[in-house]
C-alpha cells in the first residue's frame, strides 16, 4: 500500500482530517499529529521499524528549527523593498 492509498483507505485518518475541517491546510501541528499517527500505522502493516524521532512539528517549527523564515510574506533581498517592481510597456 502506497502513502496515497493509505490516505485514501486508513479510515481513522480519514475521520481525524475530517473533524479538523476545511479551514485547516495541513501545515497545523494537529493535522501534521494526524498525518504522523497515519504513516506510523503505514510503517507498521508494511513491517518496517518504527520511526526513530517520536516529535511531531507544524511545518513553522520545522522552518524555524532549521533556521529558515517561515512566512508566506518573504522580506526583498538586500533591501530591494524600496525599489517598485512594474514594468513600464511603452
Amino acid at each position: 500500500m502506497s502513502l496515497e492509498e493509505a490516505r485514501l483507505a486508513d479510515e481513522e485518518y480519514i475521520k481525524e482530517i475530517l473533524e479538523l475541517g476545511i479551514a485547516d491546510d495541513g501545515s497545523t501541528k494537529k493535522a501534521r499529529e494526524i498525518e504522523r499517527r497515519m504513516k506510523d500505522r503505514l510503517r507498521e502493516r508494511l513491517g518496517m521499524p518504527p520511526r526513530k524521532s517520536l516529535e511531531v512539528l507544524s511545518i513553522t517549527e520545522y522552518a524555524q528549527q532549521h533556521g529558515f523564515n517561515s512566512n508566506y510574506d518573504m522580506p526583498c533581498p538586500m533591501g530591494l523593498g524600496d525599489i517598485p517592481l512594474t514594468v513600464e510597456i511603452g
